[in-house]
Protein backbone atom coordinates (compact mmCIF):
# COMPACT_ATOMS: atom_id res chain seq x y z
CA UNK A 1 0.00 0.00 0.00
CA UNK A 2 2.79 2.31 0.44
CA UNK A 3 4.48 2.16 -3.07
CA UNK A 4 0.66 2.32 -4.39
CA UNK A 5 0.45 5.87 -2.18
CA UNK A 6 3.47 6.80 -3.57
CA UNK A 7 2.06 6.21 -7.26
CA UNK A 8 -0.93 7.94 -6.29
CA UNK A 9 0.12 11.04 -5.52
CA UNK A 10 2.28 11.60 -7.81
CA UNK A 11 -0.03 10.96 -10.50
CA UNK A 12 -2.73 13.23 -8.97
CA UNK A 13 -0.24 15.88 -8.01
CA UNK A 14 1.92 16.70 -10.92
CA UNK A 15 -0.58 17.24 -13.55
CA UNK A 16 -2.11 19.68 -10.83
CA UNK A 17 0.64 21.85 -10.47
CA UNK A 18 1.05 22.08 -14.11
CA UNK A 19 3.92 19.91 -14.57
CA UNK A 20 4.26 17.09 -17.93
CA UNK A 21 3.51 13.65 -16.42
CA UNK A 22 6.12 11.39 -17.97
CA UNK A 23 7.32 7.84 -17.32
CA UNK A 24 11.06 9.70 -16.12
CA UNK A 25 9.09 12.02 -14.06
CA UNK A 26 7.18 9.31 -12.35
CA UNK A 27 9.97 7.00 -12.08
CA UNK A 28 11.89 10.06 -10.79
CA UNK A 29 9.28 10.78 -8.28
CA UNK A 30 8.97 6.96 -7.11
CA UNK A 31 12.65 6.62 -6.44
CA UNK A 32 12.51 9.74 -4.35
CA UNK A 33 10.22 8.01 -2.12
CA UNK A 34 11.96 4.95 -1.61
CA UNK A 35 14.90 3.95 0.70
CA UNK A 36 16.92 2.75 -2.74
CA UNK A 37 16.37 1.60 -6.33
CA UNK A 38 18.19 -1.25 -8.10
CA UNK A 39 16.31 -1.18 -11.40
CA UNK A 40 13.09 0.33 -12.39
CA UNK A 41 10.85 0.86 -15.33
CA UNK A 42 7.56 2.86 -15.81
CA UNK A 43 5.05 3.01 -18.68
CA UNK A 44 2.54 6.00 -19.21
CA UNK A 45 0.01 4.38 -22.29
CA UNK A 46 -1.56 7.02 -23.84
CA UNK A 47 -1.63 10.09 -22.51
CA UNK A 48 -2.39 12.68 -25.30
CA UNK A 49 -2.10 16.46 -23.95
CA UNK A 50 -6.11 17.06 -24.09
CA UNK A 51 -6.51 14.28 -22.02
CA UNK A 52 -4.08 14.36 -19.50
CA UNK A 53 -5.56 18.31 -18.95
CA UNK A 54 -8.77 16.96 -18.02
CA UNK A 55 -6.87 14.45 -15.50
CA UNK A 56 -7.60 11.32 -17.82
CA UNK A 57 -5.12 8.54 -17.94
CA UNK A 58 -5.31 5.40 -19.59
CA UNK A 59 -3.04 3.28 -18.01
CA UNK A 60 0.64 3.11 -16.00
CA UNK A 61 2.42 0.06 -15.69
CA UNK A 62 5.85 -0.31 -13.34
CA UNK A 63 8.18 -3.36 -13.20
CA UNK A 64 10.56 -2.96 -10.41
CA UNK A 65 14.10 -4.93 -9.15
CA UNK A 66 15.19 -4.86 -5.68
CA UNK A 67 13.14 -1.62 -4.31
CA UNK A 68 14.22 -1.02 -0.77
CA UNK A 69 11.85 0.40 1.43
CA UNK A 70 14.34 1.07 4.28
CA UNK A 71 17.75 -0.34 4.94
CA UNK A 72 16.16 -3.93 6.32
CA UNK A 73 13.20 -4.32 3.57
CA UNK A 74 14.01 -5.27 0.06
CA UNK A 75 11.04 -6.11 -2.24
CA UNK A 76 12.94 -8.58 -5.06
CA UNK A 77 10.10 -7.87 -8.16
CA UNK A 78 7.45 -5.54 -8.02
CA UNK A 79 4.97 -5.39 -11.17
CA UNK A 80 2.16 -2.47 -11.01
CA UNK A 81 -0.09 -2.19 -13.89
CA UNK A 82 -3.01 0.08 -13.16
CA UNK A 83 -6.57 0.44 -14.87
CA UNK A 84 -7.46 4.35 -16.50
CA UNK A 85 -7.42 6.45 -14.41
CA UNK A 86 -9.77 9.53 -14.18
CA UNK A 87 -8.81 12.29 -11.77
CA UNK A 88 -10.89 15.92 -11.07
CA UNK A 89 -8.32 18.79 -11.53
CA UNK A 90 -9.61 21.38 -9.86
CA UNK A 91 -10.34 19.77 -6.78
CA UNK A 92 -6.32 18.22 -6.65
CA UNK A 93 -5.22 21.28 -6.54
CA UNK A 94 -6.22 22.69 -3.42
CA UNK A 95 -5.39 18.84 -2.30
CA UNK A 96 -2.77 17.81 -0.07
CA UNK A 97 -1.19 14.56 -1.34
CA UNK A 98 -1.97 12.55 1.51
CA UNK A 99 -6.17 13.07 0.63
CA UNK A 100 -5.90 12.41 -2.57
CA UNK A 101 -7.98 9.90 -2.90
CA UNK A 102 -10.45 12.29 -3.17
CA UNK A 103 -9.64 13.94 -6.58
CA UNK A 104 -10.65 10.62 -8.01
CA UNK A 105 -13.58 10.26 -10.23
CA UNK A 106 -14.18 6.94 -10.24
CA UNK A 107 -12.89 3.82 -8.45
CA UNK A 108 -9.22 3.18 -9.74
CA UNK A 109 -8.18 -0.88 -9.99
CA UNK A 110 -4.83 -2.08 -9.80
CA UNK A 111 -3.30 -5.24 -10.13
CA UNK A 112 -0.14 -6.04 -8.41
CA UNK A 113 2.39 -9.35 -8.77
CA UNK A 114 5.38 -8.91 -5.71
CA UNK A 115 8.30 -11.55 -5.37
CA UNK A 116 10.19 -11.76 -1.87
CA UNK A 117 13.51 -13.77 -1.77
CA UNK A 118 14.03 -15.81 1.23
CA UNK A 119 16.91 -13.91 1.80
CA UNK A 120 15.45 -10.88 2.17
CA UNK A 121 12.48 -12.31 4.27
CA UNK A 122 15.30 -13.10 6.61
CA UNK A 123 16.94 -9.92 6.98
CA UNK A 124 13.67 -8.39 7.62
CA UNK A 125 13.01 -10.68 10.16
CA UNK A 126 16.50 -9.86 12.18
CA UNK A 127 15.20 -6.55 12.08
CA UNK A 128 15.45 -4.02 15.14
CA UNK A 129 12.10 -3.00 13.71
CA UNK A 130 10.45 -6.23 12.96
CA UNK A 131 12.08 -8.04 16.20
CA UNK A 132 10.06 -5.02 18.16
CA UNK A 133 6.71 -5.48 16.39
CA UNK A 134 6.78 -9.08 16.49
CA UNK A 135 7.81 -9.13 20.37
CA UNK A 136 4.80 -6.86 21.27
CA UNK A 137 2.71 -9.17 19.80
CA UNK A 138 3.45 -12.91 21.17
CA UNK A 139 1.14 -11.95 24.34
CA UNK A 140 -1.40 -12.00 22.38
CA UNK A 141 -0.97 -15.24 21.77
CA UNK A 142 -2.13 -16.65 24.87
CA UNK A 143 -5.61 -15.89 26.77
CA UNK A 144 -4.16 -16.20 29.90
CA UNK A 145 -3.14 -13.28 31.75
CA UNK A 146 -0.45 -14.97 33.56
CA UNK A 147 1.20 -16.40 30.51
CA UNK A 148 0.89 -13.08 28.88
CA UNK A 149 2.80 -11.76 31.55
CA UNK A 150 5.15 -14.89 31.41
CA UNK A 151 5.68 -14.61 27.76
CA UNK A 152 6.98 -10.56 28.30
CA UNK A 153 10.24 -12.45 30.22
CA UNK A 154 11.52 -13.45 26.80
CA UNK A 155 13.41 -11.44 23.78
CA UNK A 156 13.87 -12.62 20.32
CA UNK A 157 17.54 -12.75 19.42
CA UNK A 158 17.49 -14.35 15.90
CA UNK A 159 14.87 -16.05 13.24
CA UNK A 160 15.08 -17.53 9.70
CA UNK A 161 12.41 -18.83 7.42
CA UNK A 162 12.88 -21.50 5.12
CA UNK A 163 9.91 -22.89 2.63
CA UNK A 164 9.40 -26.33 2.06
CA UNK A 165 6.70 -28.13 -0.20
CA UNK A 166 3.11 -28.02 -0.60
CA UNK A 167 3.30 -24.37 0.24
CA UNK A 168 4.19 -24.75 3.91
CA UNK A 169 6.84 -22.58 5.74
CA UNK A 170 9.15 -23.29 8.86
CA UNK A 171 10.37 -20.21 11.20
CA UNK A 172 13.26 -21.27 13.81
CA UNK A 173 13.34 -18.24 16.49
CA UNK A 174 15.90 -18.26 18.98
CA UNK A 175 14.69 -17.01 22.33
CA UNK A 176 16.02 -15.42 25.26
CA UNK A 177 15.11 -15.30 28.56
CA UNK A 178 16.09 -11.76 30.65
CA UNK A 179 18.49 -12.45 32.95
CA UNK A 180 19.29 -16.17 32.08
CA UNK A 181 22.30 -17.04 29.13
CA UNK A 182 20.68 -19.81 27.92
CA UNK A 183 18.60 -19.68 24.95
CA UNK A 184 15.32 -21.30 23.41
CA UNK A 185 14.77 -22.94 20.73
CA UNK A 186 11.18 -22.17 18.78
CA UNK A 187 10.17 -23.83 15.50
CA UNK A 188 6.61 -23.03 14.01
CA UNK A 189 5.78 -25.07 10.96
CA UNK A 190 2.82 -24.53 8.84
CA UNK A 191 0.82 -24.61 5.50
CA UNK A 192 -1.00 -21.85 4.29
CA UNK A 193 -4.23 -21.81 2.49
CA UNK A 194 -6.30 -19.00 1.15
CA UNK A 195 -9.72 -17.97 1.80
CA UNK A 196 -11.79 -16.18 -0.48
CA UNK A 197 -8.51 -13.94 -1.12
CA UNK A 198 -8.69 -12.05 1.68
CA UNK A 199 -7.62 -14.34 4.55
CA UNK A 200 -4.89 -16.62 5.82
CA UNK A 201 -5.85 -20.13 7.12
CA UNK A 202 -2.71 -22.43 8.78
CA UNK A 203 -2.77 -25.91 8.03
CA UNK A 204 -1.65 -28.47 10.41
CA UNK A 205 0.51 -25.87 12.53
CA UNK A 206 3.36 -27.55 14.57
CA UNK A 207 5.12 -25.46 17.28
CA UNK A 208 7.92 -27.01 19.05
CA UNK A 209 10.21 -25.45 21.78
CA UNK A 210 13.65 -27.11 22.05
CA UNK A 211 12.32 -30.01 19.69
CA UNK A 212 9.57 -30.57 21.76
CA UNK A 213 5.66 -30.19 21.19
CA UNK A 214 5.24 -26.85 22.65
CA UNK A 215 1.79 -26.19 24.85
CA UNK A 216 -1.75 -26.15 22.53
CA UNK A 217 -2.75 -22.98 23.79
CA UNK A 218 0.23 -21.39 22.27
CA UNK A 219 -0.83 -23.50 18.78
CA UNK A 220 -4.40 -22.38 19.44
CA UNK A 221 -3.18 -18.79 19.99
CA UNK A 222 -1.27 -19.29 17.19
CA UNK A 223 -4.29 -19.99 14.89
CA UNK A 224 -6.14 -17.02 16.40
CA UNK A 225 -3.93 -14.43 14.78
CA UNK A 226 -3.62 -16.16 11.83
CA UNK A 227 -7.74 -15.55 11.53
CA UNK A 228 -7.24 -11.93 12.76
CA UNK A 229 -5.55 -11.42 9.57
CA UNK A 230 -8.25 -10.06 7.14
CA UNK A 231 -7.62 -7.60 3.72
CA UNK A 232 -11.16 -6.41 4.44
CA UNK A 233 -9.59 -4.57 7.32
CA UNK A 234 -8.25 -1.85 4.52
CA UNK A 235 -12.26 -0.78 3.64
CA UNK A 236 -11.59 1.74 6.65
CA UNK A 237 -8.73 3.20 4.43
CA UNK A 238 -10.76 3.71 1.71
CA UNK A 239 -9.68 0.85 -0.52
CA UNK A 240 -10.30 -3.15 -0.77
CA UNK A 241 -7.62 -6.24 -1.71
CA UNK A 242 -8.03 -9.39 -2.77
CA UNK A 243 -4.79 -11.86 -2.44
CA UNK A 244 -5.07 -13.97 -5.83
CA UNK A 245 -2.09 -16.30 -6.16
CA UNK A 246 0.51 -16.94 -2.62
CA UNK A 247 2.98 -19.44 -3.93
CA UNK A 248 6.19 -20.72 -2.23
CA UNK A 249 9.18 -21.74 -3.67
CA UNK A 250 12.40 -22.94 -1.35
CA UNK A 251 13.76 -19.69 -2.25
CA UNK A 252 10.72 -17.14 -2.98
CA UNK A 253 7.49 -16.10 -1.88
CA UNK A 254 5.58 -14.87 -4.94
CA UNK A 255 2.09 -12.97 -4.46
CA UNK A 256 -0.85 -11.65 -6.86
CA UNK A 257 -3.03 -9.12 -5.71
CA UNK A 258 -5.82 -6.93 -6.95
CA UNK A 259 -6.54 -3.54 -5.44
CA UNK A 260 -9.57 -1.22 -5.60
CA UNK A 261 -9.13 2.58 -4.47
CA UNK A 262 -12.61 4.36 -3.92
CA UNK A 263 -13.15 8.27 -4.19
CA UNK A 264 -13.29 9.67 -0.86
CA UNK A 265 -15.07 12.78 -0.06
CA UNK A 266 -12.70 15.94 -0.04
CA UNK A 267 -12.06 17.28 3.07
CA UNK A 268 -13.11 20.70 3.62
Amino acid sequence: MELLAILLGTLLTVPASGGVLSDTLLAKEIRSQLYATEQLQVRIDNIPTHQLLQGRIDRVRIAGTGLWLSPQLRLHTLEVETDPINININTIRNTDRHQSRSALEQPLGVAVKLVLTREDINQALNSAEFITTFQSLIPLLFNSRSLQQASRRYQITSSQVEFISNNRFRIETEIAELGYSDRLNLTIEAGINLLAGRRVELIEPIVLVNGKPAPGQFVRGLRAAANKFDLNQLETLGGTARLLQLEMTPETVEMALFLRVEPAAATP
